[in-house]
């Protein structure tokens, strides 16, 4: 008891704020660090935590550089108020730290705590830059170039300061790097972190890491690179049995969490990918797949359950097998052996997800006796329904935004619905809605290079009336 005791006292809390200084002993709000490479390049023992201050912005990434222990974690937080603590590539630019060098050609020395030795992409207000081999091969608005040997960068403008004549250039550094990187480190929980405008890896676990927990995340890319950047990306060697992500989002990825490897459990819980050009969920594991029959008397079910379902997961643990898995129960046979005791046999067969995805499946159906449908009269439409928006149409399309005439002036109690998928039309549904608007001309997010977008007219009467039919509408341009 003692030797728990004094475990516990010994944690440790470091605070980490921009504003504050890698000379300080980050041991208090007041005298915080300032950088993640310091984080980095210390030493954490287990039940310490690291807490990064809200509203802070940094232009770097984490490497958690040390091991918790079974029930005692190193934790990574955020402290304060405000939003949560940023992790971010893209570098704001002003229009005072630009030089005119000659002609239509500007440069800015960029500064970073970590090495800027690369540069993929430079955007230009909402549009991405086109990379250039040298400074003399500058000719048209929006050519950069950059020299990392310099750490500069060198764009042409035409139309003056590029700032003034963009509206902004943001260079996205930390090109290649995972925003925070997981490697050989078990036990650690993060959470509460934001992380975007990164070209590779939002999260990546790798080398022999397990253990973990990550919650309450944000991985937000918006950078068109190829085949990443991915969101949370999951290839620890070995068998890691004990990976968690909770409450988080990966959108506008190339593709939103991605699993490779050989690991046996990983969990995934009210977790949401949206806008990624890709995929939401890639599970590339190369894990064998598990499936069998359990027979066993009701008085002795797994875990001493009262009854078993469909659906629910068992724990299978065959040591002469090598099976250490989850699986889910599928089909659940009962056979009632003994009326007055209540005693019945239970045949539970289950598999795991690689064994038998999990997925709804369709037979085909024959209905057998004639069903009486009254059409609705076309009379009627008019009171039942609003006109559909037949001459509704897409204006403009930038990178962020779609702009929509609905092709029809507004009258009064009337209004717009404009959803990502054509259900859930309604009032009391938001879940996949996109807005309601009450102009003719209106705009609406643009989250991927391919979307669609449907419409309907309301009215304010209760139940509100709608459009018989969804006006669909198109997108596929890049970003």
């Amino acid at each position: 008891m003692w030797w728990l005791l004094s475990s516990l006292a010994s944690a440790t809390t470091y605070y980490v704020d921009p504003a504050g200084a890698n000379q300080n002993d980050g041991l208090t709000p007041q005298t915080p660090w300032r950088t993640l490479l310091k984080v980095g390049i210390s030493t954490f023992n287990p039940g310490d935590q690291i807490l990064f201050k809200r509203d802070g912005v940094w232009n770097e990434w984490l490497t958690p550089p040390s091991s918790g222990a079974a029930g005692n974690l190193i934790k990574f937080d955020a402290y304060g108020n405000g939003l949560p603590p940023e992790f971010t590539g893209r570098y704001a630019t002003s229009s005072s730290q630009w030089t005119n060098t000659s002609g239509n050609v500007w440069r800015i020395s960029l500064s970073a705590t970590q090495t800027i030795e690369t540069l993929n992409f430079v955007q230009f207000g909402t549009i991405w830059g086109s990379a250039q081999t040298s400074q003399a091969a500058l000719g048209h608005d929006r050519d950069w170039y950059y020299d990392p040997a310099a750490q500069n960068l060198y764009v042409y403008s035409s139309g003056g300061n590029p700032v003034t004549a963009f509206g902004s250039v943001t260079p996205i550094i930390l090109s290649g790097q995972s925003l925070i990187n997981l490697n050989n480190v078990s036990f650690v929980e993060i959470q509460h972190i934001k992380l975007d405008w990164y070209d590779g890896y939002g999260v990546q676990i790798q080398g022999a890491s397990d253990h973990l927990w990550l919650a309450n995340m944000v991985a937000d890319s918006q950078v068109p690179n190829n085949t990443v950047p991915i969101g949370f990306y999951v290839h620890a060697s070995g068998t890691p049995a004990d990976i968690h992500i909770f409450n988080t989002d990966a959108q506008r990825n190339y593709v939103g969490y991605r699993i490779d490897g050989t690991g046996t459990a990983y969990e995934l819980k009210n977790c949401r990918a949206y806008g990624n050009r890709t995929y939401g969920l890639i599970d590339d594991g190369i894990n064998p797949g598990w499936a069998g029959e359990y027979d066993a008397w009701s008085d002795f079910l797994p875990g001493n359950a009262e009854d078993i379902f469909p659906g629910d997961a068992m724990d299978v643990n065959v040591p002469s097998q090598h099976a250490i898995f989850r699986a889910i129960v599928r089909e659940v046979n009962i056979a009632v052996l003994d009326l007055d005791g209540e005693h019945s046999q239970y045949k539970i067969r289950f598999a795991d997800d690689a064994a038998e995805p999990l997925a709804f499946a369709f037979d085909t159906a024959m209905v057998s006796h004639s069903l009486n449908i009254t059409a609705t009269d076309v009379a009627a439409i008019g009171a039942s329904f609003l006109s559909d928006l037949t001459a509704s149409e897409i204006t403009q399309v930038t990178s962020t935004t779609v702009s929509i005439d609905a092709g029809t002036d507004v009258s009064a109690g009337i209004g717009f619905e404009v959803r990502r998928s054509d259900s859930g039309w309604g009032q009391d549904n938001d879940r996949n809605l996109v807005g309601r608007f009450s102009t003719r001309n209106f705009s609406v997010p643009r989250l991927a290079r391919v979307q669609d977008y449907f419409l309907r007219q309301y009215d304010n009467s209760i139940p509100a009336r709608y459009s018989r039919y969804s006006a669909g509408l198109h997108i596929d341009y890049p970003l």
